[in-house]
């Protein structure tokens, strides 16, 4: 019994490890504000 449950962790564990990590983009400016994009008003600078 011990070594089913012992079976049983081992594969889940695998199965969570295999699965694709997300992608994550960090982006860090420094200063930076809030009207530095063009999104937000600057008229020179073009950022999506």
């Amino acid at each position: 019994m011990k070594l089913l449950r012992l079976f049983c962790i081992f594969v889940l564990v695998g199965v969570n490890a295999s699965a694709k990590p997300p992608n994550l983009i960090l982006i860090f400016a420094d200063d930076q504000g809030y009207q530095d994009m063009s999104c937000f008003g600057h008229p020179k600078i073009k950022t999506p």
